[in-house]
C-alpha cells in the first residue's frame, strides 16, 4: 500500500506541475504561431489532467485500507470516516 500511495503522490505531483507549465503557454516547437501555441498549452493541460486523476485514483483508492492497517482499533473508525468527512466538505465547499 505504501507504494501506491507513492506512486499516486507521484502522478499527483506530475500532473501539477505539467498544468503549471500549460497555463505560461509553453512555445510550440518549430512554430511561431501564437494558435499552435495555445493549442499544445491546451493538449499539455488535458494530459496533466489525466495523469492528475490518475494520482487522486491510486491515492482515493489506497488511503482509506493504508489508514486501517496502521491505526490502532480504537480509532480506526474514526479516522477513516474522518477522511471521507474532509472529502466530502472540501467538495461542498469547492462547489460554494
Amino acid at each position: 500500500r505504501r507504494m501506491e500511495l507513492r506512486v499516486g503522490g507521484a502522478l499527483y505531483m506530475l500532473g501539477a506541475v505539467l498544468e503549471v507549465m500549460s497555463a505560461h503557454q509553453i512555445p510550440a516547437p518549430l512554430s511561431s504561431s501564437s494558435s499552435a501555441s495555445s493549442s499544445l498549452a491546451l493538449l499539455v493541460l488535458i494530459v496533466a489532467r489525466v495523469i492528475y486523476g490518475i494520482g487522486i485514483g491510486f491515492a482515493m483508492h489506497s488511503a482509506p485500507a493504508y489508514l486501517g492497517e496502521v491505526m490502532p482499533p480504537t480509532i480506526r473508525g474514526a479516522v477513516v470516516s474522518g477522511k471521507e468527512v474532509a472529502i466530502v466538505l472540501g467538495m461542498l465547499l469547492g462547489y460554494l
